[in-house]
């Protein structure tokens, strides 16, 4: 899923069992939250960080 707010929705319905965001440092002006209105019920697990200069690969894991 490349969107947010489709993440968001798919966490809320408990559909997701893993994260993965490769995050790239890229100014596009104001930005926007990737995950919007995220439930506080949700916990995630760092599964895996990896980094270069170019992106940073995150994996996380949905606890239940």
């Amino acid at each position: 899923m490349a969107s947010g707010t489709t993440t968001t929705e798919a966490l809320k319905a408990g559909l997701l069992d893993e994260i993965v965001i490769n995050q790239v440092p890229v100014l596009l002006g104001g930005g926007h939250p990737f995950f919007r209105d995220l439930p506080e019920a949700v916990e995630l697990e760092c599964l895996s960080v990896a980094a270069n200069r170019d992106v940073t690969h995150l994996t996380y894991r949905v606890v239940k």
